[in-house]
């Protein structure tokens, strides 16, 4: 088989954590904090980690002064992530393997907070079932991405031809919820917690992605340079894999929902249910926060089945890495523990 830098950039993209060692070892805090932009929206509760390490000091206890930026779309992170303008960044996999698959070689991944989606299909009151979805918009972030892909794969399965509706994109997930409010779509792919809000509110949840196939919703991102240099990829990893710990643990619910209130200023009974979904019942979130090798072997059969990547892509078993790396050399970061993926 074939190794060439797209194979191996996509196995770094692909890689399931940064550092192997995720045992919490506070840095020194009498240095100076390293900035640590990280590009995510506050509102939305699958960055729930991120708002933690901030307000418990588990990002400062490694010596990361976090933050949040907003950014626009994929391509632009990648860039940003480039450059060094963020450290850190967020975002569904199809947008990053594509933006790998178009130059951006430097971006690979540290951890996935979720190993399963949180997005719901929320209807309107008069949607009843998937048949009235027929001559109607569905609202999404973007069609190329995974909750457009699984969205359609779902009504179809439920005996509407793609000819029978269509989406509307619109954008972020409070854009999407404000469509299906004013009846411009009567269904909406919403994110959380705006889609417990909304099932609260009225607005019925017809599909919960959970209940599929396993796929990382996001995954964080970051310069593999960066990364590599004063041991950011492992004090960050630590930082976030802390901060899950202290979220799974029951002790900590009330405090944990008053932090997430905190940044998505919602009230507290979806505050409630969104714990709820992410780690009293559904449990979203993952103790080590790791990528999901068989979530993203699933979006990698549904980028091929869509023509997105060729139909060769696959995934080689770890063991494989160091093979692929001897016969093309990579500025690969030591402490990078990856998949490879061939094309």
């Amino acid at each position: 088989m074939k190794f060439d830098w797209i194979s191996l950039m996509l196995a770094a993209l692909l890689n399931a954590v940064i550092a192997v060692n995720f045992a919490f070892m506070p840095a020194a805090v009498a240095q100076a904090l390293e900035p640590l932009a990280m590009s995510y929206l506050p509102g939305n509760a699958i960055a729930w980690d991120l708002d933690v390490a901030m307000d418990k000091g588990f990002f400062k206890a490694e010596g990361f002064d976090g933050k949040p930026v907003v950014f626009q779309n994929a391509p632009q992170l990648a860039q940003m992530l480039i450059t060094g303008e963020v450290q850190l960044g967020t975002g569904q996999i199809d947008p990053f393997l594509l933006a790998i698959r178009s130059g951006a070689r430097d971006i690979a991944v540290i951890a996935a907070p979720a190993d399963r989606p949180d997005w719901f299909i929320n209807v309107r009151p008069e949607i009843k079932s998937v048949a009235d979805l027929k001559g109607k918009f569905v609202a999404t972030a973007a069609l190329q991405v995974g909750e457009s892909w699984l969205t359609a794969t779902w009504i179809n399965e439920h005996g509407l031809k793609p000819q029978d509706w269509s989406f509307l994109v619109v954008g972020t997930t409070a854009l999407k919820f404000a469509a299906l409010q004013r009846g411009s779509v009567a269904a909406a792919i919403l994110f959380q917690p705006l889609a417990v809000e909304a099932q609260l509110s009225g607005y019925p949840t017809f599909y919960r992605f959970l209940d599929g196939k396993p796929l990382p919703p996001v995954l964080y991102v970051v310069n593999r340079q960066w990364a590599a240099q004063k041991e950011r990829g492992s004090r960050l990893s630590r930082a976030i894999v802390q901060s899950h710990k202290w979220l799974l643990d029951p002790v900590n619910r009330n405090e944990a929902i008053a932090i997430l209130q905190k940044y998505t200023k919602r009230e507290t009974p979806v505050m409630e249910a969104v714990y709820d979904l992410f780690i009293g019942k559904d449990r979203l979130y993952t103790q080590d926060a790791a990528v999901n090798v068989t979530g993203v072997n699933t979006e990698i059969a549904t980028m091929i089945e869509k023509g997105v990547v060729p139909p060769s892509t696959t995934m080689l078993p770890p063991g494989l890495l160091a093979a692929a790396r001897a016969r093309r050399p990579l500025p690969v970061t030591a402490t990078l523990a990856g998949v490879v993926i061939a094309t």
